[in-house]
């Protein structure tokens, strides 16, 4: 699953090359959006309102967050990017107790044990 969420405000002074943001924005005649991006499959960066809503956010009307889910060796890592914290970290997903709902003590060490964890732990792209 990837999904992409925006926060996006109208710009000062208009909306070079971005037609379809400003159609979402002026038509509907917002004072700011919010557009959460879902796909199981991917979502294609490369497609107009995407781009558009990657250079709003770049030009400083707006904020974003995606995230992204791997499995390397069974376990599941999710890649969480924020431009409000100027970059990327990762999450590692770990089960939890049926019975509690909770994840188990001896289980939060080793992750924080491990390596490869602690050596990229609070890291930010």
């Amino acid at each position: 699953m990837i999904q992409m969420r925006f926060n996006v405000e109208p710009p000062n002074p208009n909306y070079k090359d971005r037609p379809d943001l400003e159609r979402l924005i002026e038509g509907a005649s917002l004072s700011a959006a919010e557009l959460v991006l879902r796909s199981d499959d991917g979502i294609v960066t490369e497609a107009d309102i995407v781009r558009q809503l990657l250079e709003h956010v770049d030009l400083g009307y707006g904020r974003d967050a995606a995230v992204g889910e791997r499995t390397v060796e069974g376990e599941v890592i999710e890649s969480v990017y924020s431009s409000e914290l100027h970059g990327e970290t990762e999450v590692i997903i770990v089960p939890v107790n049926p019975e509690t709902g909770e994840v188990e003590p001896e289980t939060l060490r080793q992750e924080l044990t491990r390596p490869d964890v602690s050596e990229h732990a609070g890291e930010h792209g």
